[in-house]
């Protein structure tokens, strides 16, 4: 198999185990209620999904839709410019479903993106965001905003208060952890996992 082979397998792999994540949480908590990977269902103005690897239903009706990055070549943090189109695609998302979430996921840190989402957390509104920021913030935030334009009077306040960023641990780590949550649920954790992950990783459909 090709370098670009072993590189994709990895990081469908990777969202695998986020969307196994997420199906340990459906079963044990009632707030979440199915999940779907690489979603092909409509969003609340009917049109596909945006941010589409991992989406999560809520039992209020609203979603959470996740993305999947493995990794930055060389394991470099993410810049806004990296991310790209998948900050607009987001902001479509949060733009058509006006009380979901966004989560990004990835082995290497978000940089002053992460930083600035963390620094909205305190105002109470965009107004006072805005009034808040330093100068390094203001520069993330202008570059931020220039992915959300014409998505429908979205801020970049509003955009970071629904986004969140999710650094995660090494492959092996992470499913030692995963197995630890089933051992809560099944008798035997290994087999439970072993016969739940190939399953999951070829599915599309709903996991109810």
């Amino acid at each position: 198999m090709s370098l670009a082979g072993v590189r994709s397998n990895r990081g469908d792999h990777y969202q695998t185990l986020v969307a196994f994540d997420w199906a340990l949480s459906i079963l044990a908590n009632d707030t979440y209620q199915w999940l779907e990977v690489d979603s092909t269902s409509l969003d609340a103005c009917g049109n596909p999904i945006s941010v589409d690897d991992v989406v999560i239903g809520c039992a209020d009706g609203n979603l959470i839709a996740c993305q999947c990055k493995k990794n930055q070549p060389d394991f470099k943090p993410w810049s806004i410019a990296d991310l790209g189109d998948e900050l607009t695609k987001a902001a479509r998302f949060l733009a058509a479903n006006q009380r979901s979430q966004v989560k990004f996921y990835s082995r290497n840190d978000f940089g002053p993106l992460a930083k600035l989402r963390e620094h909205a957390q305190n105002p109470p509104d965009a107004t006072a965001y805005q009034q808040s920021l330093t100068v390094d913030h203001q520069k993330t935030n202008a570059t931020l905003a220039s992915y959300l334009l014409g998505t429908s009077g979205l801020t970049t306040y509003d955009w970071l208060r629904r986004t969140s960023f999710e650094v995660s641990k090494e492959f092996d780590r992470e499913k030692e952890l995963l197995k630890e949550r089933l051992r809560f649920m099944v008798s035997n954790a290994d087999t439970a996992f072993n016969a739940s992950l190939p399953a999951l990783a070829d599915s599309a459909r709903n996991l109810t």
